[in-house]
């Protein structure tokens, strides 16, 4: 890759982990738990699926850190499994991803087996 691109996915990389650190960062809303059963309930699934999403952007900002930091240390784009290249066009709709495709399947082929 060259480092036009890497500079360009560095700047895509620096943009959604300031959206996101934004997104955190902004006072989560006092959820009203006040009135019914069911106002409590509907309280406690809201509180719940906002927690699922922080922990969601917290993931994607690590995802981030990790590819901001392989830019700055010239590993990005080497797929941690085998050392390999992974293709241009993973990274460029992916940035965060760490393996190649092939790997990728390979790590995916092991998860099915392990599930059965």
């Amino acid at each position: 890759m060259n480092k036009t691109s890497i500079k360009k996915i560095q700047q895509k990389l620096i943009s959604q982990y300031q959206e996101l650190l934004k997104n955190l960062n902004q006072e989560q809303q006092e959820i009203d738990i006040s009135g019914d059963d069911i106002d409590a309930i509907q309280g406690r699934i809201l509180a719940n699926t906002i927690n699922q999403l922080n922990l969601r952007e917290a993931q994607k900002l690590q995802q981030i850190e990790k590819a901001l930091t392989k830019i700055q240390n010239k590993t990005f784009g080497i797929c941690e499994d085998c050392d390999g290249q992974i293709a241009d066009k993973r990274l460029e709709t992916n940035p965060h991803l760490t393996l190649c495709i092939d790997c990728a399947e390979d790590r995916e082929q092991v998860m099915k087996r392990a599930t059965r």
